[in-house]
């Protein structure tokens, strides 16, 4: 009987024990819960809402919101275009709400100019519109210092555009530089930047004070750079490449995205046989049989040797080139 006992009290104790055990989880996930709703969300939560980068996939984003984006194109100064991303839904109330209680938790210096929202990010309100109206995402500005529209600064300055990057050198912030505390100092820590933290909110922020910036005592050193417009007009050189189209012309691009048909032309001392490569495509051409009248001076042959071959490819003497491009060039100007 005694035997019975102990075991019947065995078992109360271990139920009352498990009993005690759950209460005590539950307490503990309530508690959990209350100081979430009270304090925002979780720090990694809030960098992935910091993220400025969104593409039309699932990755890194509301799987909800993806039948609803659109791809655009805005353009820089000078006329590249520039992929962006227009967002038909965003945050509910109560997503921006715990945005608003992390930043202020983990950023208590910052003061927020505008609400969270998915419409526009860093890069967008840095190099395309400065405003809270603003309707694109955008992943990639690097076309508006690529193409000569803005140029590099050695130093932070009022007005200047100021980008960060990480230890790859991949761009993950823009803001724009709007004040400094002293006037002389070039110190990154006195100057005040406006700037879209991803989806978070606009924020005004002391320059190394936002998720984005990191000094060298960390293994995630970021490092900045700093932009102002170019007020230079722009001058096609259409070098930056060069593709045969067909048998007669090349297509050539300029840095700012613009491009022109040229002929091809073998420069003389080049030519081997029947055969010669184009000078600026490299097009293994076929020559046909020569002379004809020159394109530069309507004559059989010019002074120093160049002429047309029978299929229409110009021959050059090494000597007439500064002066066919030179006429291309009028030609060019003339037409447009």
């Amino acid at each position: 009987m005694r035997k019975i006992k102990k075991s019947i009290f065995a078992v109360f104790t271990s139920l009352l024990l498990s009993f005690a055990f759950v209460f005590f989880v539950m307490q503990k996930v309530s508690i959990a819960k209350a100081a979430t709703d009270d304090e925002g969300i979780s720090h990694e939560q809030l960098l992935q809402y910091f993220s400025n980068t969104r593409s039309l996939n699932a990755e890194n984003q509301d799987v909800s919101l993806l039948a609803y984006d659109s791809v655009e194109y805005v353009y820089t100064p000078n006329g590249t275009p520039v992929e962006v991303i227009r967002r038909f839904l965003d945050y509910s109330e109560s997503e921006k709400d715990e945005i608003n209680k992390s930043v202020e938790k983990e950023y208590p210096l910052v003061k927020r100019l505008g609400p969270p929202t998915t419409a526009y990010n860093c890069h967008s309100y840095a190099w395309y519109m400065n405003s809270t109206d603003n309707p694109f995402w955008m992943n990639d500005p690097t076309p508006y210092y690529n193409d000569g529209s803005y140029i590099e600064s050695s130093s932070p300055g009022v007005g200047k555009i100021i980008c960060y990057y990480d230890s790859n050198d991949v761009i993950t912030h823009s803001g724009i530089i709007t004040d400094k505390t002293i006037s002389w100092s070039k110190q990154l820590s006195n100057f005040t930047v406006t700037s879209k933290w991803g989806g978070g909110g606009l924020y005004e922020h002391n320059a190394t004070d936002c998720p984005y910036y990191s000094d060298d005592s960390t293994p995630i050193f970021s490092r900045v750079r700093y932009f102002i417009q170019n007020t230079i007009p722009h001058v096609h050189t259409y070098d930056e490449k060069c593709v045969s189209v067909d048998e007669k012309f090349h297509k050539s691009t300029c840095i700012c995205g613009e491009s022109r048909l040229s002929a091809h032309y073998v420069i003389s001392s080049e030519v081997k046989g029947r055969r010669g490569n184009c000078a600026d495509c490299g097009k293994l051409l076929d020559l046909g049989t020569g002379p004809y009248p020159s394109i530069i001076t309507g004559m059989v042959l010019t002074p120093n040797g160049s002429y047309v071959t029978s299929n229409g490819i110009l021959v050059l003497d090494e000597a007439d080139v500064d002066l066919y491009f030179e006429l291309a060039s009028s030609l060019t100007n003339e037409i447009n």
